[in-house]
């Protein structure tokens, strides 16, 4: 285990969730366990089961904790404590942008009436897929309750929203694809989540599809710079994704229609 997590090191834990799971004992019978001098569920019960001290289980349920501690009252209470301490899983967290970034506008040029509205409409973004692994003994699951993904190149700056889990593919039912609303995903430690998702602009902040070709064609840097993150139930990861900003410009004027296609989809390449 990284220094980072050393045993006796104090922490910042969510103490509420170990309080809730505290009380809990007290509506369920514990077949290895007797009923404590202090009433099963209280904090002095705990503490005698712990052999820790009563302060010390106080200071837990408020916030501060050694991992020796965690690990002491997870077993008692039969829980994965240490996803409840704050920042754990950003070590053991990596994420990675295997396929394309997925370039489009929001509306459907091919649609007889959109032939020329598609450009004005802003554009959206996808990674097509993102994959999310958190490699971890210790905790089974972990809840990624969403993604902001700035893109950057040249003096232009724009925040996306996660807007869906999509597929992309030319079977899909939609010009945007077969969408999935998403607020929370729990993911699995210990095995690879992939999926395709779909960003969308910040609304007060916006850039049309037009607008974004035309930037790109004239612009003087040789990159987009993508930057996620990541917002789990107790802790925050980030990561980077470039685009060739060349290889673009050639999507541009190999797609169709030339020059201002309605998507493009360069490769996606990690930081």
């Amino acid at each position: 285990m990284r220094n980072k997590w050393r045993s006796s090191k104090m922490m910042s834990v969510h103490g509420e969730a170990f309080k809730r799971a505290r009380l809990a004992c007290k509506s369920r019978e514990l077949s290895d366990m007797k009923r404590g001098e202090y009433g099963q569920g209280s904090q002095d019960w705990l503490a005698q089961q712990t052999r820790l001290s009563p302060r010390t289980v106080n200071e837990l349920e408020s916030g501060r904790a050694t991992l020796k501690t965690v690990d002491a009252v997870s077993l008692i209470l039969n829980i994965k404590g240490r996803e409840y301490i704050q920042g754990y899983g950003e070590d053991f967290t990596t994420c990675r942008a295997s396929g394309v970034v997925d370039f489009r506008a929001g509306l459907n040029g091919r649609i007889a009436g959109n032939e020329t509205a598609y450009l004005t409409e802003p554009f959206l973004l996808t990674l097509d897929p993102l994959i999310i692994k958190v490699d971890d003994d210790f905790i089974d699951t972990v809840a990624l309750q969403g993604i902001l993904l700035t893109l950057s190149v040249g003096e232009m700056v724009l925040d996306f929203e996660w807007l869906y889990n999509v597929c992309l593919t030319d079977r899909s039912s939609t010009w945007l694809g077969d969408e999935e609303d998403i607020s929370e995903v729990t993911i699995a430690t210990r095995q690879p989540y992939q999926t395709a998702i779909m960003f969308k602009q910040d609304p007060f902040n916006s850039m049309s599809w037009e607008e974004f070709i035309v930037y790109i064609k004239k612009v003087d840097d040789a990159r987009i710079l993508l930057t996620l993150n990541l917002a789990f139930s107790y802790f925050k990861k980030q990561t980077h994704i470039i685009v060739s900003v060349e290889e673009l410009r050639r999507l541009f004027e190999l797609s169709f229609p030339q020059g201002f296609p309605y998507w493009v989809q360069p490769k996606a390449l990690m930081v």
